[in-house]
């Protein structure tokens, strides 16, 4: 028996118990579900739908958007959800997203991001999807938030540079073994915890060993860790949040001086500079052949003691 959908529009009961899960999926009602219909992709799936709309986000049935530029912060729940489902996020980053949503209050307007902060910019970027995925913000709004953060964001100052005698100083001073994978890898601070805590098939070489990670996370991968032998990789607790304020120098540095002084040993030994792209796994798979890859390897094993002999030099007293 046709059920009455929205209005006086009656709906056979397939389509209407199908119309039922899409709005609990997203969080409305059938009425207003099908109020307004417009074609995004939610979840991987193709769907016409699209919300009443509320507020300042709501469309005129042209399509011509008249708000005020405010986005209201609701409906925090189904955003963590959405996140988890859309995104491959860690749980620390989904941490950090939440919080700064949470944070905002009620609303926000674009005088909210007068001042860049990379996790506030990087979470709300994320909120725009949710919102126009949702059918809850119109195209013309998204494009315009997108925008404004992205202006933000490529505007933001340049990070600061890392001295020779700064990372020098740093390993005199401490003998933490995530540190120490830092600066002999280039490792991401994460990946070095990843590396330390689990047990990863490694070829040895004598003064060094090539791990092989294998570890991709959204659009970030490592798929190997060049460590020497003489560094320990022990089980090792590290709160992430917290683990950069212990030092004088933040830690995340040492990838960046990592890159430099391989470039420059790569360089020195008329070696592919690209092997330095491939010791912190920069390489996209599709960009270089397989064979290439392969070969990448090969000379990234033969470059990297040399490496390892000037990263060693750089901390001598």
């Amino acid at each position: 028996m046709p059920r009455k959908g929205y209005r006086s529009l009656t709906l056979p009961d397939e389509l209407y118990e199908e119309l039922v899960k899409k709005a609990e999926m997203y969080g409305t009602t059938v009425p207003r579900l099908i109020g307004r219909m417009v074609e995004v992709d939610a979840f991987d799936e193709t769907f016409i739908k699209k919300f009443q709309g509320a507020g300042s986000y709501c469309a005129s049935p042209d399509d011509d958007y008249h708000g005020n530029c405010t986005v209201q912060i609701e409906n925090l729940g189904r955003f963590e959800g959405w996140l988890r489902l859309r995104k491959q996020l860690s749980e620390r980053v989904l941490r950090h997203y939440m919080r700064e949503v949470s944070a905002s209050g009620p609303s926000v307007t674009p005088e909210s991001f007068l001042v860049y902060r990379k996790w506030r910019f990087l979470a709300f970027r994320n909120y725009v999807h949710y919102l126009y995925q949702m059918g809850i913000m119109g195209a013309e709004e998204r494009a315009r938030w997108l925008e404004l953060l992205k202006f933000k964001r490529n505007n933001s100052i340049e990070p600061p540079d890392v001295r020779e005698c700064d990372v020098r100083a740093m390993m005199n001073s401490t003998d933490d073994p995530i540190i120490n994978i830092l600066f002999y890898s280039g490792l991401r601070i994460i990946e070095a915890v990843y590396v330390s805590n689990n047990a990863i098939p490694f070829e040895d070489f004598g003064s060094f060993r090539r791990y092989e990670v294998k570890w991709s996370r959204g659009q970030k991968r490592c798929d190997y860790a060049y460590i020497p032998s003489f560094v320990a990789l022990k089980p090792t607790e590290v709160n992430l949040d917290h683990f950069a304020r212990q030092f004088a120098m933040n830690p995340k540095l040492l990838r960046k001086f990592f890159y430099r002084t391989a470039k420059r040993t790569a360089l020195e030994n008329r070696a592919d500079p690209l092997i330095v792209d491939f010791y912190q796994s920069r390489v996209s798979k599709f960009s270089v052949g397989e064979r290439h890859y392969g070969e990448l390897r090969s000379e990234a094993d033969e470059l990297y003691p040399k490496v390892m002999e000037k990263l060693k030099k750089i901390i001598l007293p």
